[in-house]
């Protein structure tokens, strides 16, 4: 009997009416690097968390520690904080239903065969195709590995497993001839094949040469293409929490009420899908034990669906979409598996070649900022290339972007590009609005 079950029976034992529990592997390398690799860490984490529910109470405790007598202690912990916790009017029950998705291609069996050398030896041919070029520097790079493995159990359902992996990896390189100038690459992955360091060095480096002579542009409305990671990010920061049943059960969701409503123009169609191949969130059973699913979120500018777990779904009176996420004492909340922005059927190029006036953005910072509530979109354009009737014209630096986020969705989309790419769990293509505003100098 594994330590899931272990908790779940005692917990029943000690007179609960339901009980769950989740347990976390992760065992993480990370490389740090510049010119040359400056130190390998390693981490190995495991987290027990166990919920108790007894007359609607319920209350949730962890550890770190993985034996039977830690376990039997902080099983009798919950149980004591929920005899006394309030009562929750809206619970109804765990989920009764557990299953899995079939989802392909989440762990590489490569990783169990790698070692430092081997990891070392892929960084330095990148670290030394930069050294031979001689037109930059790597001043910054990480490589993070993590291999994981989650299993859930409560007093329906023995207890389930799955394992996944993922691959973090970016580059900062800095112009040394012509100016001051910096140029990044990164990528996020399940597998060690698609990493490429001679790839991301080259591309960090070209783009430190690209934007040697950036500077400020006027304050101006102007057309703007956002790329694809871009405005990965930006999505994550708008619509990833705009979509949860949580959020907009609590009221603080623009798009409360707004189901089988135009909020964006027919072009723009979202899904989340747990079940996508080699997807970064991608699961088999969410941290309910609730089967992984594809749902359309945005089809053809209409609003669907909102994201559920097993908890806001009760409340709504609907199915949860196996978007329960849980950390640590946090009881589960619904969270975005893979939010896909489905490609456009515009190549890229032509998009830009097809531009009088406008702005290529291809780095930001600051997005974060951005208010989902208000949609009012924030970002500082760290690199960016004014274009004149279809080509690249200038490059540009420190220029803020503005505007409203659902407006703009609504009114101002005019292309969607099929060149989709990931940021984390967010994938989207290149986007062009017809209009945002940008303040410069």
């Amino acid at each position: 009997m594994d330590y899931c079950e272990i908790a779940v029976n005692k917990a029943i034992k000690l007179g609960m009416d339901e009980a769950d529990a989740v347990v976390r592997n992760e065992k993480t390398i990370q490389i740090n690097f510049a010119q040359e690799i400056q130190n390998i860490s390693t981490l190995n984490k495991t987290l027990l968390s166990v919920r108790v529910i007894k007359d609607r109470k319920i209350a949730t405790y962890s550890t770190t520690l993985l034996n039977k007598q830690s376990i039997h202690d902080i099983v009798e912990r919950a149980v004591k904080i929920a005899k006394v916790a309030p009562e929750d009017p809206n619970w109804s029950s765990l989920n009764k239903t557990v299953k899995e998705s079939k989802v392909k291609n989440l762990y590489d069996p490569v990783l169990d065969k790698l070692d430092y050398e081997d990891l070392a030896g892929a960084i330095n041919t990148g670290l030394d195709n930069v050294a031979n070029d001689g037109k930059a520097l790597i001043t910054r790079g990480v490589l993070g590995i993590t291999k994981r493995q989650f299993s859930f159990a409560n007093c329906y359902q023995d207890s389930m497993e799955r394992k996944s992996s993922r691959l973090n990896t970016y580059i900062l390189a800095k112009a040394v001839k012509g100016g001051e100038s910096t140029g990044s690459e990164h990528i996020q992955t399940r597998f060690w094949k698609d990493i490429d360091y001679t790839s991301l060095t080259n591309s960090a480096v070209e783009m430190s040469q690209k934007y040697l002579d950036a500077k400020p542009i006027e304050s101006r409305k102007i057309s703007v293409i956002i790329k694809n990671d871009v405005f990965a990010r930006i999505m994550n920061r708008m619509l990833s929490p705009s979509i949860s049943a949580e959020t907009v059960r609590k009221g603080r969701s623009p798009l409360k009420d707004k189901i089988d409503s135009q909020i964006a123009m027919e072009c723009f169609s979202l899904f989340d899908d747990g079940t996508l191949e080699k997807g970064l969130n991608s699961s088999s059973f969410d941290q309910e034990g609730h089967p992984t699913q594809r749902t359309p979120i945005i089809s053809n500018g209409i609003l669907k669906n909102y994201i559920y777990d097993h908890y806001s779904a009760t409340i709504d009176k609907t199915q949860s979409t196996g978007n329960a996420n849980r950390g640590g004492r946090a009881k589960p909340r619904p969270n975005v598996s893979n939010l896909v922005l489905v490609n456009g059927d515009r190549d890229f190029d032509e998009v830009i070649s097809e531009t009088k006036n406008g702005l290529f953005i291809e780095k930001t910072i600051g997005e974060w900022l951005s208010n989902p509530t208000s949609g009012q979109l924030n970002a500082t354009v760290t690199h960016g290339q004014l274009i004149e009737n279809g080509e690249y014209s200038q490059p540009v630096k420190n220029v803020i972007l503005s505007g409203n986020f659902w407006e703009s969705l609504k009114n101002n989309i005019e292309a969607i590009c099929n060149d989709s790419r990931n940021s984390g769990n967010i994938y989207s293509p290149s986007v062009k609005f017809s209009e945002l505003v940008v303040a410069g100098k």
